[in-house]
Formats: C-alpha cells, structure tokens, sequence
C-alpha cells in the first residue's frame, strides 16, 4: 500500500494507524502535541511504531508516498506545504476509505443539520430491512467501518466536514448532498467562496446530487460533477418549484402541512414528532434520499414518525409553567442560530429568551440581528467573546445583557422569560473556553435547568 505518515493523533489518525497497520503498509505517526492521553494503548498494540510527537522535523518526510492528516490540521502547515512541493500526496481518512469501499455511499455535508440528516437516513435504510454503516464526522472513524467480521453493508452513511472533504479524491457517492452553507471556519478559510468551494466537493463523481433551493451556495456549480458521467440533481426547499431536470421536494400547505414531492403530499407535518421549520426542512432531504435509494415510502413515513432527533441538536429539555427550554448546544456557528431560531419564530414570536456565547471562531454576528429584532424578547451573553456578540448586536432593539459566567445563564434567562416563552440555548459559538465540547456544554446547561425546575437553585438570587 506504499509508505505513510500519519499526521495527527486524534480519533481519526488513531483509526487511520490501526487500519494501515492492519494493510501491512509502511507506517509513522507525527503529532504536534508533546503528550497523547493514548499514546501507551497504540506503543502496546505496536512496540514497533514509528512515532515522534512535538515538533515536526522536515525529515518525517523522508521515505514517505503520502501523507495521511487530520482533519484539524490546516492543510497550510509548513510541513503539509513541504509535502506537497516534494510531490507527497496529501489525503485523509475519507480517501482511503473511498479507495476501499466498495457498498454504495450517501455523502451528507452543510455547515449545520448534517448529523441530524445522516441520522436520519440510516434510520431509514435500517427500518427498511437494510444493513447500514454510519460514521466520518459523527460517531465512528470511516475506516474502522472497513474490515467488518460482519461483511460489507448495503450502504454507507457518512457525514462529511469541509476539512474532510479537503483532502478527499475518489468519492463517488450514490447521492451527495450540500444541505446549506453559512459562514463558518473563517479562522481557517481565507473566504466564504473558499469554505463553499470547499463544501461543494462533496458532488465531485456522485450519481444523484441533492441540494437546498433556499441556499444558493449549496446550488451545484458547473464544475462540480465528473465530466464524464451525468449527473442527476434533486432538491428541497420551503416552497414548490419547477426545474428544468430536477426532482423536487417541499412543505405543501393544503390545510396542513405536508412534507411533499411537488404537489404529491408524502407526510404530514403534525406527526412528525421533531419541532421548528428548520427541521421539517432537513426531513425533506431525508425523503429526498430515500426515493434516490428506491426505498419504499410506507417504511419511510413509519420511521419519520418515530425519528425524535438528537440530543443537543434543538433538544426539549423541559418545561417551567409555560415557558419551553431548547438546547442547541450543537448550534456553533452564526447560521445553525440562525436556523433555529427561524424555527421557532411563528411559534414564540416576541418571547423568545436567546442565549449566546463562547468562542466566536471570528464571525460576524449580524446576520441575526433582523430575527432578534423581529421575534426576540432579550438576548443574553456569556463567555470568552461576550464584548464581541454585544457589540455586532448593537442595532437590534431588543436588550442585549452579559451574565458574568455560566452558573448565572440559566437564572438569569427564567427570570428574563416570565409566565410564559421559549429559552434558546443556541450559543452560536465553540464551547472550548470553558468545556470540553459542545455536548459537555449541553449537559451543563441541562443540568441546571433541572435544578432550577425542583428548586435546587432560584433565579431571584441575581436579582438587587
């Protein structure tokens, strides 16, 4: 299999050593960390591993045909650069999984949805009587999909991160999908066209490519499929539309709410048991998928009907007398808040409590003024980049205040919504400044929320 360095010790770099090993390829391993929290389990299973950690000498690339890098890792790195000059190819784990994979593959990519989606749809292919492999960007690496005692499955499920898709060459999905495109990465992407171009490689050699009529980024570009193989095109958005050669699916209101193809009613909305527009839209993409996979649509609507969603993904926490408490937690960027919060707006227009903060990652928080101004009733801030979120909010006419830390988020907020509302917990931002991740964060905000319903903590308390 030729001669490899693998850069970045992470879940993926791990299951990328493991699998390459396995293959009998030539192998060493480079981290920038000078200490992995794992490094014994991999000297036990391989005492003969080549492995450096701290700085990354040029001289790792000596005797290697390519280079295998986390996803986290910058393909602007000097020695990632350096590679590419010597001739190295530059892959990740997505490539080799692609250059071995041999069941059909539903490539799912978008700033915010995707693992709801994959989700979703492996739910689906599941209760249809199929075998189905999830994993990339959500729960298990690619590769440790690869050499199951089980044999191949039907299909694979993968959610794919633009940094993914950055070093992947031979995907050739059975349906590729772009579900929407916000500003996102801005540390890492010199632009919004670049982290775009970045998404839409995703469509690169697919069979049916699917993508949002509402988000004009996701749109397939004219370079986007092999030229040597035609390209079926599928869409979904809030409204029917008529395109030229393409299959469409939309919500059509006939007196209820249908999930639909064009006029054809598939679903109706009120027993769908996920709540917000934001994710009728992502069970369109879903039904999209399902019909390019033929599965039959009474097994599809039984599994919307019973498909309840992730956690931290617009998850129902609880109810304090009528006011309704959200966690987003999964909401780490300016558009998946944005999402949300257009979900929710019909519903709670005028009492929504919004709850921002963390790690901006650089972005512009203006994009949400106008649905702040419209359907918000105050916004609370906390974190690492508080003083930024307030300040790009300052032309909403809501209030916008800071809580000095997290323990006071949640008092604050039930004492903001009154008798009656919605409390969203859609950061808008990384979590890293003060948990570990976004499901940490989650957990946090959740527990105190149960506190404060039976009494182990009262909002009066921040009150002069």
């Amino acid at each position: 299999m030729g001669r490899y360095l693998v850069l970045g010790l992470g879940k993926s770099g791990l299951s990328t050593t493991r699998f390459l090993r396995r293959h009998n390829a030539a192998v060493k391993v480079a981290d920038t960390r000078a200490r992995l929290p794992d490094i014994e389990a991999l000297t036990d299973q391989y005492p003969d591993l080549d492995i450096h950690l701290g700085d990354l000498p040029m001289a790792l690339l000596e005797d290697v045909d390519q280079l295998v890098i986390s996803p986290g890792l910058s393909p602007a790195h000097p020695l990632v650069q350096a590679a590419k000059q010597k001739g190295i190819q530059v892959i990740g784990d997505i490539e080799l999984f692609c250059r071995q994979a041999q069941a059909p593959i539903i490539a799912i990519t978008g700033t915010n949805a995707k693992s709801t989606v994959v989700t979703l749809i492996a739910d689906i292919i599941t209760d249809a009587g199929f075998k189905v492999a999830l994993g990339g960007n959500i729960g298990i690496p690619v590769l440790d999909l690869l050499d199951n005692a089980e044999g191949e499955p039907d299909f694979y499920v993968l959610e794919l991160s633009s940094f993914q898709l950055e070093t992947t060459y031979s995907l050739k999905s059975k349906v590729a999908a772009v579900l929407n495109v916000t500003p996102d990465h801005m540390d890492r992407y010199a632009d919004f066209a670049s982290y775009t171009q970045a998404k839409q490689r995703i469509y690169a050699q697919c069979e049916w490519a699917l993508y949002n009529r509402d988000d004009e980024a996701t749109r397939p570009s004219q370079n986007a499929s092999s030229p040597d193989r035609k390209t079926k095109r599928m869409s979904f958005g809030l409204q029917a539309a008529v395109e030229d050669d393409v299959i469409s699916y939309n919500l059509l209101n006939n007196g209820d709410s249908w999930l639909a193809q064009g006029q054809d009613a598939v679903f109706p909305v009120r027993d769908l048991k996920l709540s917000g527009v934001h994710n009728h839209i992502n069970c369109l993409a879903a039904l999209a998928v399902s019909d390019a996979l033929g599965i039959n649509r009474s097994s599809v609507q039984k599994t919307l009907r019973n498909f309840r969603g992730l956690a931290h993904r617009c998850e129902w926490v609880t109810d304090i007398g009528h006011v309704r408490w959200i966690n987003d937690s999964k909401g780490t960027n300016v558009g998946s808040t944005l999402a949300a919060l257009r979900g929710y707006a019909d519903a709670y227009s005028g009492k929504i409590v919004l709850l921002l903060g963390g790690v901006s990652k650089e972005a512009d928080f203006t994009p949400l003024c106008q649905m702040i101004t419209q359907h918000v009733k105050i916004v609370i801030v906390y974190g690492k980049d508080a003083a930024k979120i307030q300040k790009d909010l300052a032309g909403v006419t809501c209030p916008v205040t800071d809580v000095d830390d997290f323990d006071l988020l949640v008092k604050r907020a039930h004492y903001e919504a009154g008798e009656s509302g919605l409390v969203l917990f859609s950061p808008a931002c990384a979590s890293f400044d003060m948990f570990k991740n976004f499901e940490k964060r989650g957990d946090e905000f959740k527990k105190r929320v149960h506190d404060l319903k039976h009494g182990l903590i009262q909002s009066t308390e921040i009150i002069s």
